[in-house]
């Protein structure tokens, strides 16, 4: 999960025009998950939902 986070910010940062906003908010989210792994606070929901969100921000780029 990690590695997919860190290669769709780096395929957005590289490869594409990309959003500032757009950035901070992927990054925002990716903190926030991994303080929550770290700490145990994380739950399978909240893995799903990062998941889509990201799969829903590449696939919008991809377009």
């Amino acid at each position: 999960m990690l590695k997919a986070c860190y290669y769709i910010l780096w395929m957005w940062t590289c490869q594409r025009e990309v959003h500032t906003r757009l950035i901070e908010e992927v990054i925002k989210k990716f903190k926030t998950y991994v303080q929550n792994v770290r700490t145990g606070f994380i739950n399978s929901k909240e893995k799903r939902a990062l998941s889509r969100f990201l799969m829903a921000r590449s696939k919008k780029f991809n377009d």
